[in-house]
């Protein structure tokens, strides 16, 4: 992943409070799957997180 992908996940990540979707006690695939389910609206980097949350790949 580039520097700025990187950094503009990280900053949406704490604009949606993102952090929280890493969380091992929380269910970060049911969050994944309700973004994936309805995705309008939602930004490309949101999208992107939601994918790799579902394929289990965590930084």
């Amino acid at each position: 992943m580039s520097p700025q992908k990187r950094e503009a996940a990280e900053k949406a990540m704490q604009k949606l409070d993102g952090w929280t979707v890493v969380d091992p006690q929380r269910d970060h695939k049911a969050w994944a799957k309700k973004i994936l389910a309805n995705p309008a609206g939602r930004s490309p980097t949101v999208i992107w997180m939601a994918q790799q949350a579902i394929r289990g790949e965590q930084q």
